[in-house]
């Protein structure tokens, strides 16, 4: 863009000089043309030579002097929309950049918190004496270890009460932190190979990671009789925040 608006007016600089040569040359030659005897023009009786030289010239020049005017104004006018044009695509650029710094400020912090995610449980060992042993789980491990326990710890996906627990309000913003993701990146400004390159990342993880513990325990799952969803054991509020990663994923 910016190089087709050089190029009109290096066009434009190129007529004004081609119109001052030519007026120089015109103002120069037209006095000699016009007295000589072999044109049948006279000016007897219009007074003096220089006025009479004045008159011819003073419209040639003042034409001339206006089109370089205006052709001097034009090519002003282009070079400041220009220099606008040049300032909003340097604006453009840097929203550009800040939207894909976000947006992998926020990659890196969705997969921290599948690493992060962390989960204890406890197991009795017999022996001479009974004890409780417990294990600390990290990152996939622990989410295939929360979400497989659910038919046991879900009596009513209905129900909300099991959201009071903090393992699973972080387990949900964790999922929830993928899915806003997700959008952001469909809704910011960005190149597309930028904008495929990260959906496909985030894609990937729910792809690969995460559904894959979900599919399996939804495997082989019949109707819910309250609202006829195929949620099984997963509360019903995580159930629907899957599926809507999962229109999302398989519009794009």
């Amino acid at each position: 863009m910016l190089d087709m608006k050089k190029g009109k007016t290096m066009d434009i600089l190129k007529v004004s000089k081609f119109l001052l040569f030519s007026g120089l040359i015109l103002v120069i030659v037209s006095p000699y043309l016009l007295t000589r005897d072999w044109t049948n023009i006279s000016f007897i009786g219009l007074g003096d030579i220089g006025d009479t030289i004045g008159g011819i010239t003073a419209p040639i020049t003042s034409l001339i002097g206006s089109v370089l005017v205006f052709f001097a104004l034009k090519a002003q006018i282009d070079a400041n929309k220009a220099i606008q044009d040049q300032i909003e695509t340097q604006k453009t650029d840097e929203k550009v950049k800040r939207n894909i710094q976000q947006i992998s400020e926020l990659y890196n912090l969705f997969l921290k918190g599948i690493d992060d995610f962390s989960l204890t449980t406890s197991q009795m060992i017999l022996g001479k004496t009974i004890h409780s042993e417990k294990t600390t789980y990290y990152g996939l491990e622990a989410i295939e270890k929360f979400v497989v326990a659910f038919p046991r710890s879900v009596k009513d996906p209905h129900e909300d009460e099991y959201f009071d627990s903090i393992k699973m309000r972080e387990f949900y913003s964790l999922i929830y932190a993928g899915k806003y993701l997700l959008e952001k990146i469909l809704k910011f400004q960005l190149p597309n190979e930028d904008q495929s390159f990260y959906f496909d990342l985030i894609s990937n993880q729910f792809h690969f990671r995460i559904m894959p513990i979900f599919n399996d325990l939804l495997q082989d799952v019949g109707q819910c009789s309250s609202c006829g969803d195929l949620h099984g054991p997963v509360p019903v509020r995580l159930y629907s925040l899957i599926e809507e990663i999962n229109v999302i994923i398989n519009k794009k």
